[in-house]
């Protein structure tokens, strides 16, 4: 797979599970609580830019420490993890296609996170509370940003490309949307008529996460049987 391949194939990836409800909940919680608290224009502006920084800085780090990993691999050792890796995008991948056709809306945030949530953005809401929140986020994502680093990481390793700071962009991906939500809200838009799409479109945000995951397992699958040269 040529790197310029690689490169749309890490965008697009990465722009597609971006839509991923949990970081844009809390983004939309962080800034209803900066707009409730009456923070200058400035300072509404300095606490999403602390929170994203945040979230986007450590899934980078994450992304970079996997790649690096993998590179020090041997070549069996890389194709047995590669394997593994790809059965577990395949069932996360259906896993979420299952929401989209029977999507468990009683699914509820246990109450301790949904308390130190809302600590973090109604009650505090200050810039050392979003860079917490910003990590806290990072983390608790991993279960949807996590399979793609690591499916991501895999492809580019079995590419022989190089570059290794190419996983620095799918975190750069994973914050589009809610540069995209703050330039919405900046300009006018009600947070309760994003929170009403986002509660509207979780089902089909699953589904494009499924379909996402699973092309990418066919990708490394195919790379594995050495066949992605003649599509890609």
């Amino acid at each position: 797979m040529s790197l310029v391949n690689i490169v749309l194939l890490i965008i697009v990836s990465g722009i597609v599970i971006s839509l991923n409800p949990l970081s844009i909940s809390v983004f939309l919680s962080l800034m209803a609580g900066a707009l409730g608290k009456g923070h200058s224009h400035k300072r509404f502006l300095l606490v999403t830019f602390l929170f994203l920084s945040t979230f986007a800085a450590i899934l980078a780090i994450l992304g970079f420490t996997i790649i690096r990993v993998f590179n020090l691999m041997s070549t069996d050792l890389l194709a047995s993890v590669s394997i593994a890796i790809a059965v577990a995008t395949i069932l996360f991948g259906l896993i979420s296609i299952k929401d989209y056709f029977w999507y468990d809306r009683r699914i509820k945030i246990p109450a301790e996170i949904q308390d130190l949530l809302h600590s973090k953005t109604m009650k505090q809401n200050n810039p050392y509370s979003s860079i917490n929140l910003g990590a806290v986020t990072a983390f608790a994502s991993l279960a949807n940003t996590g399979i793609l680093l690591l499916t991501l990481s895999t492809i580019l390793a079995l590419s022989g490309q190089g570059g290794d700071f190419l996983m620095i962009l799918p975190a750069l991906c994973f914050v589009v949307p809610l540069v995209v939500i703050l330039t919405l809200v900046s300009n006018g838009t009600k947070i309760s008529a994003l929170i009403k799409w986002k509660e509207d479109s979780k089902p089909t945000m699953r589904l494009e996460t499924g379909l996402m995951h699973i092309i990418l397992a066919w990708i490394l699958l195919l790379m594995l049987n050495g066949s992605i040269g003649s599509i890609l």
